[in-house]
């Protein structure tokens, strides 16, 4: 298992993708950036989850800034 990761301050220019599918980390953090559409807000909304954790514990998501349109779910088993 990982442990204390953190993801700070960035800026992401996407399309239809997963930001982060991770798999047994333990103290992840997600806070304070940009999370930006490739094709704009006039476009279909989309349709992956920004985030995905399997077997994973102590996750935080806080302080982002997302485009419209975005699938700003959290999805963890």
């Amino acid at each position: 298992m990982h442990h204390r990761l953190s993801v700070e301050h960035n800026s992401f220019d996407i399309g239809d993708v997963t930001v982060v599918n991770a798999k047994s980390v333990g103290g992840f953090a997600f806070t304070g950036n940009t999370v930006r559409r490739l094709d704009g807000a006039d476009h279909p909304p989309y349709t992956s989850p920004l985030f995905v954790f399997h077997g994973s514990s102590g996750i935080r998501i806080a302080r982002n800034h997302y485009d419209k349109g975005l699938n700003t779910s959290v999805v963890a088993d």
